[in-house]
């Protein structure tokens, strides 16, 4: 519970206390007037304690995670992800499928391409595995 619902309830308590000791030292002291009476207190106090927890749930329900939204996120970057690793291995393939060059630089260049996109692609390979918890639980495998 957040502080200030805290503060709330110890008030109302208090003020039951308080109202009880007032009828009790009056000059007329009625039981059932002092039960009636904190009776009514401690029915309001109830209902100000429901409506902050009432203000407690729809604060915690703000701030839950959408997982819906996460998950979309995921699956967008994946599908990115994905198409990079396409998109790497096919230029690299199509770079090497270029007829060899009887020009030392446009040979020299066309390598440094390939080799270019071979590095990248393993770098984004790495990066992925880098990233990827392993998973403590390994299914075991069937069969057998």
């Amino acid at each position: 519970m957040g502080a200030l619902a805290e503060l709330n309830c110890a008030k109302i308590l208090v003020g039951v206390i308080e109202e009880d000791y007032v009828l009790r030292m009056g000059l007329i002291w009625n039981p059932y007037e002092t039960l009636i009476a904190n009776q009514e207190k401690l029915l309001a106090g109830q209902v100000q304690i429901i409506g902050l927890l009432k203000q407690l749930l729809k604060g915690e329900t703000a701030m839950s995670i959408d997982l819906t939204k996460i998950q979309a996120e995921i699956a967008a970057n994946t599908s990115v992800t994905q198409s990079v690793v396409t998109l790497v291995n096919t230029l690299a393939t199509e770079i090497k499928n270029i007829p060899p060059s009887n020009d030392p630089q446009t040979q020299a260049a066309l390598d440094s391409l390939v080799a270019t996109l071979q590095a990248n692609d393993q770098t984004l390979a790495a990066a992925v595995a880098a990233n990827t918890p392993a998973d403590s639980n390994p299914t075991p495998p069937s069969g057998g």
